[in-house]
């Protein structure tokens, strides 16, 4: 007992001690900045308090209900806005306190009551908090005076069809170098003969155009042109008139830094796609973080919050690698730092003074060749960087590394909002020698929860999770984005292993926070959008057969129809369909009503299958099916001599039915119900089902059964429709 008290004694200062040190290093980046940040005056509030009248939307002004789009929280002070967000942050993690707890595995539609397992700092305020944004892209579209040459922010949406274009010089999170290039863009787009291109289909060639700036005042101008049907030479005509209006016209106000062209007909177009055109000035424009520099190019990614960016990275590197002096815990984490989604190497070049290694993965190659530079930049040798997908290669950085037995890793990764893909949990979750991982999510209620399940759960063989589990111990959210409800949250995990040591993973466990609240959680559905998969569907056997009318179609599949029909009551697949364990996670914010989806791993390709050797496995005619496909045919070249004498209406009502079948099957049977890639509401269920039982291709269960398996054992003996094993196994036999 003596013992265990001296322990956690112990805990307590260790923890308190590592605490300060993250706070006092924090807290640098809000002093002076934040001051005079604060001495911009807000829009006047006294017309926009609460009052009983409720307030609509034709109350606001056009600039109002813009901000209220653009920056929701603006009407706020910003301790409030803060205050806000901390609540919400605290929400959602107290959802994975839950499901640590076990108090979320029921499938019980109540809110759970649970508390915080781990501490979750106070939010990090941005520095800078009024025209902190160092990127902004401008849209064209028809203004509130009808003007279909108006540069600003839509409000309003395409589906509704009330979209409108209002300028955004008043927005609290735009800087005026930015406005003062759209309000220049604006004015030479309504001088030029051109059209503004509104829709693709319709024409027009203007798009919009997007500014950036870098704490120096150097300023970047992208203009994005759909050529439409010119000549390169009628376009090379406007692109000289765009280059004389910034340059030597009003325009030269801007004092541009740089000044790109690009010529696109896809609504995002990359550099390899279409090369961004240097018209002026110089490639590229350079920031500064924490004393390195770093390049920006035209299509790089770089935060939009320059100082808040300088609180984030400080953050991840302090619990990445804790300070020496302040941490005392070089030696434990000094060995290499793994950077997942690593984009243009900030955050590892940033932390590569505290480590002997960086490696950094990343699935854009002019991002990893900005990394290089920005690595040459500033004389860091230590750091390596790698171009792919991260679930391709971090396999193989692991087996280097636990080769090389280079001492303990530290990893962070920083993904997109997708998250991080299974195969990459998997390596982060296998590799023993990682103590220590920093997950930073601009999106933590989306996929990355999915993610923080999978790096916490227990080892689960069928999942391959064999390594040891992760512990949340620390939560840090970072204002990065003012007068928003966004927020980034930097989370730390470090691994079991080293909780039996008594490490300071145990530590920052042990000690919560003083007043951990109660939160009622909804519960939330996250649905990571499923993989793309090659389609495998024979329903172009159909078309032609209807002809002989709906009537013979419905009479083969009646049966079928009133199995598939029982899947719109509940999930049809089992566990007796599949060993693999499915996951459920839940959404307070669905889009199709209350339908629940669920994603599997059940459809994923197992590469750790091995055929066996020796012999083929017989094949086994399945004469059901090779009767049924032949019947089938023999009616569609029945079909095809009864359509010279078929009407007009019996033709039409034959395209309505194919149409209809190959929905039961592409969006039905394949996305819905073998890849659960979206959710669907009850009668979109039905109709997916009388569809599917139009095809004539099986019934749900087995249509989705012999899918995924398809995709599991791809090409295997294992295979229901492997096409090494012949055109009629694959379609007919099988």
């Amino acid at each position: 007992m003596a013992l265990a008290a001296a322990q956690t004694r112990s805990v307590l200062f260790i923890k308190r001690k590592y605490l300060h040190a993250l706070r006092k290093t924090c807290l640098w980046f809000s002093t002076n900045d934040t001051i005079l940040a604060d001495q911009r005056k807000p829009p006047p509030k006294t017309h926009l308090r609460k009052s009983k009248k409720k307030t609509t939307l034709t109350d606001l002004s056009w600039e109002e209900r813009l901000a209220d789009v653009v920056t929701p929280l603006w009407r706020l002070s910003y301790d409030e806005q803060l205050e806000l967000k901390l609540k919400h942050q605290e929400r959602i993690l107290s959802q994975l306190s839950g499901y640590l707890s076990g108090e979320l595995q029921s499938q019980s539609s109540l809110p759970v009551r649970t508390k915080l397992s781990f501490p979750v700092l106070p939010v990090l305020p941005s520095p800078v908090r009024d025209g902190y944004r160092n990127k902004s892209t401008f849209s064209v579209n028809r203004g509130v005076d009808g003007n279909p040459k108006t540069v600003g922010f839509y409000v309003g949406t395409g589906k509704k069809g009330n979209i409108v274009c209002v300028n955004g010089d008043h927005l609290l999170n735009m800087p005026e170098k930015h406005t003062r290039v759209a309000r220049c863009y604006q004015d030479f787009i309504r001088l030029s003969s051109l059209e503004p291109c509104l829709l693709f289909h319709t024409g027009g060639h203007w798009r919009e155009v997007t500014v950036r700036n870098n704490a120096e005042g150097h300023t970047m101008a992208i203009v994005y042109f759909h050529p439409q049907t010119l000549t390169p030479e009628e376009v090379a005509v406007h692109k000289a008139e765009l280059l004389n209006y910034f340059t030597r016209g009003p325009g030269s106000v801007c004092q541009l830094h740089s000044l790109f062209f690009q010529e696109s007909a896809m609504t995002r177009c990359t550099h390899e796609q279409s090369p961004y055109q240097l018209l002026h000035g110089q490639p590229h424009i350079y920031e500064e973080l924490l004393g390195f520099k770093f390049r920006i190019s035209a299509d790089a990614f770089f935060q939009v919050n320059q100082a808040a960016a300088e609180v984030l990275y400080s953050t991840v590197r302090q619990l990445c690698i804790p300070n020496p002096e302040e941490g005392g815990e070089r030696t434990q984490f000094g060995g290499t730092l793994l950077d997942v989604c690593c984009g243009t190497g900030a955050i590892g070049i940033i932390t590569s003074p505290r480590v002997d290694r960086i490696i950094g993965i990343e699935l854009i190659e002019q991002a990893v060749e900005d990394a290089r530079h920005n690595a040459a930049l500033n004389n860091v040798l230590n750091c390596e960087f790698i171009p792919g997908k991260a679930e391709v290669a971090l396999p193989g950085v692991m087996l280097q590394l636990s080769s090389a037995g280079g001492g303990p890793v530290a990893a962070v990764v920083n993904p997109a909002r997708a998250g991080l893909h299974y195969r990459v949990v998997r390596a982060l979750r296998n590799q023993p020698n990682i103590r220590r991982l920093v997950y930073v999510s601009c999106k933590p209620d989306g996929d990355a929860m999915r993610n923080f399940r999978e790096l916490c759960c227990a080892p689960d063989p069928k999942k391959k999770l064999t390594g040891e589990a992760f512990s949340p111990t620390l939560a840090v959210p970072v204002d990065m984005f003012p007068h928003t409800p966004h927020c980034e949250l930097v989370l730390l995990f470090e691994s079991r292993i080293s909780c039996s040591f008594v490490s300071s993973s145990v530590l920052k466990n042990a000690c919560r926070l003083q007043d951990c609240c109660m939160f009622t959680a909804s519960r939330r559905t996250f649905l990571p959008v499923s993989p793309s998969h090659r389609t495998h569907l024979t329903e172009p056997h159909l078309s032609l057969s209807l002809c002989l009318s709906l009537s013979l179609s419905l009479s083969l599949s009646v049966s079928v129809f009133f199995r598939a029909a029982h899947c719109c009551y509940r999930t049809p697949f089992s566990a007796k369909m599949t060993e693999t364990e499915t996951r459920t996670l839940h959404d307070d914010k669905q889009q199709n009503g209350a339908a629940v989806a669920e994603t599997s791993v059940e459809d994923v390709f197992d590469d750790t299958y091995k055929m066996k050797e020796g012999p083929k496995p017989p094949r086994m005619l399945v004469w059901r099916n090779i009767i049924l496909m032949t019947l089938l045919h023999l009616g569609a070249l029945y079909g095809l001599v009864l359509l010279p004498s078929a009407s007009v209406s019996t033709v039409a009502w034959t395209a309505v039915c194919y149409l209809i079948s190959a929905l039961g099957v592409t969006a039905g049977a394949h996305r819905l119900w073998s890849h659960r890639s979206y959710k669907a509401s009850f009668p979109l269920r039905v109709f997916l089902a009388l569809g599917n039982s139009m095809a004539f291709q099986n019934d749900i269960y087995e249509w989705a059964r012999d899918h995924r398996v398809h995709h599991k054992y791809s090409e295997t003996d294992a295979d229901p429709h492997n096409a090494t094993r012949g055109f009629f196994f694959s379609h007919v036999a099988g």
